[in-house]
């Protein structure tokens, strides 16, 4: 009997110590030197799988709406959708003719407002627009195109 009872107080002994070694080793595994988790390149099975959406560094611009959905006439078409065809002098003022994506021809002078920015100076062969944009952080973008008169022969 007493053989017995040393082998069940052994055998405790022995799942005890069993036990620490995997609670140590353990621990050893999921925290690092600094006590924080280390995955081991494991997938932590505690994040959500589905992708969440992450902000990006670089702010994007935001697209204009489509052409259906802009006021009419020159005020809704973009710098970008306007070519310039010529000029036209008047008494004290030049005017500048554009074409637009639509296929009208329009009429503008300095000042005038287009969707995205405005016609800021008629220099010879050339306009100078001021475009304004906006990016996704909110944040205004003023930058110049300059726009060549395109005749036929050019």
């Amino acid at each position: 009997m007493k053989e017995l009872l040393c082998f069940r107080v052994q055998s405790k002994l022995l799942s005890l110590a069993l036990g620490t070694c995997i609670f140590l080793g353990l621990s050893a595994v999921t925290a690092g030197q600094d006590g924080k988790y280390d995955s081991l390149a494991k997938r932590d099975p505690f994040i959500s799988l589905a992708k969440k959406e992450e902000k990006s560094a670089v702010a994007e611009m935001v697209l204009p709406p489509p052409l259906e959905s802009r006021p009419p006439g020159l005020a809704g078409l973009l710098i970008s959708e306007v070519t310039v065809t010529g000029l036209a002098t008047g008494p004290g003022r030049e005017m500048v003719i554009l074409r637009g994506i639509d296929d009208t021809t329009y009429f503008a002078t300095e000042r005038t407002k287009l969707f995205d920015g405005f016609l800021e100076e008629v220099n010879g062969e050339q306009v100078m627009f001021k475009r304004e944009q906006v990016d996704t952080r909110g944040k205004k973008r003023v930058s110049s195109v300059v726009k060549r008169i395109q005749t036929e022969d050019r």
